[in-house]
């Protein structure tokens, strides 16, 4: 409608969001694409983190804060195991490389370390938007969505309209600088008390 109708909805007029419920849920399915075939929900279920049917159903982010949950567990497990086997590395090795370095070179000589940090690093964009909704954080909203998640593994629709709505939260400062400004506050999100850490996207407001 903007860009058919201009002059009656233009975009020094409006300023369109996306819903940040919608976002998580997008975010939890791309996840869960990445991570089915991988174990992840078997291994969920053994060690009793959920039930094996309801481990399966989380791979289709079909309950939000249940999927939050594990992969909050997964990404903590993640990161322990990580800092682990770098700091055994560390004992060993008399010039140790940095972690950002030792991490380039196990990724390149072995694709299993490589799939596991690939789904630390994502998870942990996940939960850093999931982070920026609670707090109004607008520079960590955009930076946590600024990453090609979505296409990376061919989620179209959102691929195209994310794109789209990463640009309308940056330019903004040059149309709307008193709504640029307002974001910036923390008022891209819904605060239905004052107490810290309990917004809540505009959609889900709305729910």
């Amino acid at each position: 409608m903007q860009w058919n109708w201009p002059k009656v909805y233009g975009e020094d007029k409006f300023v369109v969001l996306l819903g940040g419920l919608h976002i998580e849920v997008a975010c939890l399915s791309t996840i869960g694409d990445l991570l089915d075939g991988s174990g992840w929900s078997s291994i969920l279920a053994e060690e009793r983190v959920t039930t094996p049917g309801k481990a399966d159903a989380l791979l289709k982010s079909s309950h939000v804060k249940r999927a939050g949950y594990a992969h909050t567990f997964t990404c903590s497990t993640l990161w322990t195991l990580l800092h682990q086997a770098f700091g055994a590395y560390r004992e060993e090795d008399p010039q140790p490389l940095s972690f950002e370095d030792w991490c380039i070179r196990h990724r390149e000589s072995h694709p299993q370390f490589d799939y596991r940090y690939t789904v630390w690093k994502v998870e942990l964009l996940l939960l850093f938007f999931v982070r920026s909704l609670p707090e109004g954080n607008f520079h960590l909203y955009l930076s946590s969505l600024s990453a090609p998640l979505f296409f990376a593994l061919d989620h179209t629709h959102y691929s195209r309209w994310l794109s789209v709505h990463i640009r309308d939260m940056v330019t903004p400062r040059a149309r709307v600088p008193d709504v640029a400004e307002q974001f910036s506050q923390g008022k891209f999100v819904v605060r239905k008390t004052n107490r810290q850490f309990s917004a809540i996207s505009v959609d889900h407001a709305h729910e």
